[in-house]
């Protein structure tokens, strides 16, 4: 038996890039109706003070700064919810097939081409 077939830990994403890179956490994302743009809910530490001390950062990040670190099998359970336009969370529903779909409509989710893994950002799925 490996082990990890019997512990299991969040992904880890990466937020940022180049010097500003941080590892965190993925433990969920949020679809805004009103925006219409994926936001990311993650957890990461931060070390500060002295003597150091350690703190547990939540945080809500854009969909497109957030670059994934794992295979895409990992991400498959992180749960989707929707925000909308009047303030109700609930679940994510997947867009019907005749309305058009977040990210230029790759996949039946947010994917570029994943199943159902990660929101990327409307600019990379389009070409620009």
């Amino acid at each position: 038996m490996r082990w990890e077939d019997v512990v299991s830990c969040l992904p880890l994403v990466q937020l940022g890039t180049g010097r500003d890179m941080q590892p965190a956490h993925l433990l969920g994302w949020v679809w805004q109706e009103r925006t219409r743009e994926w936001l990311g809910i993650v957890g990461y530490p931060r070390v500060a003070g002295e003597p150091p001390a350690a703190h547990r950062v939540l945080a809500e990040v854009r969909g497109s700064s957030v670059l994934p670190l794992e295979p895409p099998a990992a991400y498959a359970d992180v749960p989707r919810l929707q925000l909308s336009a009047d303030g109700v969370v609930g679940p994510w529903e997947k867009p019907p097939p005749s309305e058009p779909r977040p990210f230029g409509g790759l996949g039946s989710s947010p994917a570029a081409g994943q199943d159902l893994t990660r929101p990327l950002s409307s600019s990379k799925t389009s070409g620009s």
